[in-house]
């Protein structure tokens, strides 16, 4: 197709200016003329953020900067890229790990430098006319609308039979994100089946994919696993099979097996901040102290500014190094990781976890007054933290809190982690060992007790409330509960199912339909993948299309 550039936004980012004018008087040429410009990774994604890019030419080596592959990963993270905005990836290099990282990641072009004019057209016609058919699709299935993504998938393949592929692969994405396991696994089986009777030799990675997600997801363990094995058999560059195995492997019990699954993983493509991180847990799980402490210490390089960056990479990487390197090294590393946190851009200062960490190790070197301002610092960090952080982290402060001799924080603490996880036994049993680790068995579970009881207590009347029709009470009560407790899952789902039970026979206000999103939002933070928190979005999303309709008609 004749592509006309002039109603493009472009954003070029390169970390050396020649080729930043170079490819804009390419561009200018093709008759564009909407341009940004960024040197390195946070200019590039600052840019998205502000400005509505609808084509990125971004080079893979950003010198100093985190690498294009970084970048484009991030940006997808943050959602700070437009539905239908093409990425294309230029390189003057192929090294393994680049080019596993381009194929990773699927950009919708790439280009090999030196780059002419002639090829950037034709790359640039190829991805934008792609994006023009599959946007629909694609923002559909980024707002949340499946059902309708699987019908525009349909309609398109219809009109573009040849971009069947990968409209097919975005309708199985949707069934899947939907729950319809069932239906995906079905559709997928169909579409190898004709493969199979037209001859093919090599299945579709993507259909093999789809087919073992919706087997994991269907229960069957045993069948999901052979086929992410096949896919890896038929293509090794398929690196989404090797994470989906490991996580099988993991729920399975057999640590072991997902740590050796990872590790070949990051041998084919080693550039990967979440691959390195997953690598990291398992190790110490399985007690590879020298593996976690590589396998951290990558992530944290990689991922440095990131927003897959998480604090369990710095203290992951701390906490091998005592058993590795001895408490000292360990406790002169995390002097260093605090020193870098404290200097990161937009931050207040090093995460509670750091310094929760730091507290243990200082109380282990016998340096008393120290480990107390040290735990002091995370208790003033852990207040301001809302964000739902992993109980394990929570405990290792509580456990530093009762060294450090502040006990009366340290059960406030138990307190509050109990109430947010008061029907997760798993949690629980982490509260229980903790406190038998510290001598202190008797007086956890009269924590735990209490604290479970008073939670339950407050559930279980507002639910009564609701089902005996006071909505209004019920409403009142648990949004009360909700409130003090804004990482307890089970309260916010109540609140939701009591504001649909009262938009149900009351009718929906502003206030309430506000309250519902507001506690929805919440729900799908603590719980993306759950199948109930759908369910819920489903019956608010039903209820105010009937009320438009009822007001239009």
């Amino acid at each position: 197709m004749a592509l006309n550039l002039k109603d493009f936004r472009f954003l070029i980012v390169d970390d050396l200016r020649e080729m930043r004018i170079t490819l804009r008087a390419m561009l200018e040429s093709l008759h564009a003329h909407q341009f940004w410009e960024a040197k390195n990774a946070e200019e590039a994604l600052d840019v998205l953020k502000a400005q509505p890019i609808d084509i990125v030419l971004c080079d893979y080596n950003l010198g100093d900067s985190r690498d294009g592959q970084q970048v484009f990963e991030e940006a997808r993270g943050r959602g700070v890229l437009l539905p239908h905005a093409a990425w294309v990836m230029i390189t003057a290099e192929q090294s393994m790990s680049m080019v596993m990282g381009v194929v990773e990641n699927n950009p919708d072009g790439y280009l090999v430098k030196p780059i002419n004019k002639a090829v950037l057209q034709a790359r640039l016609e190829r991805a934008v006319g792609r994006k023009m058919i599959v946007k629909e699709v694609e923002a559909a299935l980024r707002s949340g609308k499946f059902t309708a993504a699987v019908g525009l998938a349909e309609m398109q393949v219809q009109r573009h039979p040849s971009l069947q592929g990968e409209l097919l692969r975005l309708k199985s994405e949707a069934l899947l994100r939907n729950g319809d396991f069932d239906a995906a696994a079905e559709f997928c089986a169909g579409l190898l089946a004709e493969r199979q009777q037209g001859g093919a030799e090599y299945d579709q990675p993507w259909m093999l994919l789809a087919l073992g997600r919706a087997q994991h997801q269907l229960g069957d363990t045993r069948q999901a696993r052979i086929t992410f094995q096949k896919i890896i058999e038929q293509n090794p560059a398929v690196m989404e099979a090797y994470d989906w195995w490991a996580q099988i492997e993991r729920e399975q019990g057999q640590s072991k097996d997902a740590q050796r699954i990872l590790a070949q993983a990051l041998a084919v493509s080693p550039r990967s901040v979440r691959r390195q991180q997953a690598l990291g847990d398992v190790a110490a799980a399985n007690q590879d102290f020298p593996t976690a402490e590589r396998a951290y210490g990558r992530a944290l390089t990689m991922g440095e500014d990131s927003c897959f960056a998480r604090p369990d990479d710095a203290t992951g990487l701390v906490a091998a190094m005592v058993v590795t390197k001895g408490n000292d090294t360990a406790l002169r590393a995390l002097g260093d990781l605090l020193k870098r946190a404290s200097r990161k851009r937009g931050t207040r200062g090093p995460h509670w976890q750091l310094s929760s960490m730091e507290a243990s190790l200082l109380v282990t070197a016998g340096r008393g007054a120290e480990a107390v301002a040290a735990a002091e610092r995370a208790l003033e960090g852990y207040r301001d933290d809302n964000s739902p952080g992993r109980p394990e982290a929570t405990l290792q402060l509580v456990q530093a809190c009762y060294a450090t001799g502040l006990g009366e924080q340290a059960r406030s603490m138990v307190d509050k982690l109990v109430r947010e996880n008061h029907d997760r036994s798993e949690v629980l049993e982490s509260v229980r060992v903790m406190f038998t680790a510290i001598g202190m068995a008797a007086d956890g579970s009269a924590l735990i007790e209490d604290a479970q009881q008073a939670i339950v207590k407050i559930d279980n009347e507002g639910v009564m409330l609701a089902k005996s029709g006071r909505y209004k009470e019920a409403v009142a009560q648990l949004q009360k509960a909700a409130e003090e407790l804004p990482n307890n899952l089970t309260v916010t789902l109540n609140v939701l199912q009591a504001l649909l039970l009262q938009m149900q026979a009351e009718g929906l206000s502003n206030q309430s339909r506000y309250q519902a999103r507001e506690h929805l939002a919440r729900a799908e933070r603590l719980a993306p993948k759950s199948e109930k928190v759908q369910q819920l979005k489903t019956r608010l999303q039903t209820l105010v299309s009937a009320a438009a309709q009822q007001a239009a008609g």
